[in-house]
């Protein structure tokens, strides 16, 4: 059973590593090239260890730097993969890794959570491209305020799920 736990952790956690390298290759062509490819580094880099290393906070830092990745893309004019497809990648890395993280310490069935955690991914990647098509994302400086409250959000949620994480591992509790 200790051979299969790990190794379910191990396969998980690569895959986490997979969709984060997923995102990091697209870049926009340009004088923001290079930014881009050191910010996509960099989150291989922070999954990677965070996933090896069995510390949620690189996760978080990986999720920031790729949200400033977006930003970076959005400056070139260059989209690229798209703001659905990149949403999908995001919450896909999010929750392999801490999957990963936490089938370490919680037995649970991994293919089922593995199903989840992709059905969760489609399903951001839908509402993103829902509030996209529905025009409630206007032009200007509008984007900008949609923008910071999404990142904001995303921050929250791999915060909270850290903090989740780290009361399981450590046998307490954080309730507030």
């Amino acid at each position: 059973m200790e051979a299969s736990v790990a190794s379910s952790a191990r396969l998980v956690g690569t895959a986490a590593i997979v969709a984060t390298a997923g995102l990091a290759m697209f870049t926009p062509s340009g004088p923001w090239q290079p930014l881009s490819v050191l910010l996509g580094a960099l989150a291989v880099a922070a999954v990677a260890i965070g996933v090896v290393m069995g510390r949620p906070g690189w996760l978080a830092g990986a999720v920031v730097l790729l949200l400033a990745r977006v930003g970076v893309h959005g400056l070139a004019d260059d989209l690229t993969p798209g703001l659905a497809a990149t949403a999908f990648g995001l919450v896909l890395l999010v929750e392999l890794a801490v999957l990963s993280l936490e089938v370490r310490v919680i037995p649970r069935q991994v293919s089922l959570a593995v199903v989840r955690s992709v059905i969760l991914a489609v399903g951001a990647a839908v509402g993103v491209e829902v509030v996209l098509l529905s025009g409630l994302v206007g032009d200007g400086d509008g984007n900008q305020l949609w923008g910071l409250a999404a990142a904001g959000l995303v921050g929250l949620m791999v915060v909270a799920v850290s903090r989740s994480y780290a009361a399981n591992r450590d046998g307490t509790s954080q309730s507030r």
